[in-house]
């Protein structure tokens, strides 16, 4: 995650956009988190890192870990549920929530709310999930 900071900062910096800026469009009522997301000594929910990512129009990617570059062209698109576009991923790499569960650390409990609720995972789990699938981070939440 301390890439994240990294690549928040760098943005940010690039973008000439202030923290309380971000604060505001990010609707937060407080700009610690992003203090600390800058210091890598906390994560960041999905829903989240998708509201940065199209405020500075870059891939989740990009963002998250530094990699591909991908400039978005449209920005506050509508995204499908993140369960619903997982499923889809799971289906098409043929591999089932036990097997995640087997082969990473993320918690098999998890899986089953994100893919039969509404809740949405912090990043990092997002990060373990694209790599075990073999996909881009924005592809399995279906920025692309």
């Amino acid at each position: 995650m301390d890439s994240f900071g990294s690549n928040l900062k760098t943005l940010l910096n690039e973008n000439n956009v202030s923290i309380n800026t971000l604060q505001i469009y990010l609707q937060m009522s407080s700009n610690s988190s992003i203090y600390k997301w800058l210091r890598g000594q906390t994560g960041i929910r999905l829903d989240t890192a998708i509201k940065l990512a199209d405020f500075f129009s870059c891939s989740l990617d990009f963002l998250m870990t530094g990699k591909e570059e991908n400039v978005k062209n449209s920005i506050s698109c509508r995204y499908p549920p993140f369960g619903k576009q997982l499923k889809k991923v799971m289906d098409e790499k043929g591999v089932t929530q036990y097997q995640i569960a087997k082969d990473t650390n993320i918690k098999s409990g998890h899986l089953y709310q994100w893919l039969h609720t509404d809740r949405i995972p912090q990043m990092n789990s997002v990060i373990a999930l694209a790599d075990y699938l073999k996909v881009s981070i924005d592809y399995l939440v279906g920025r692309e």
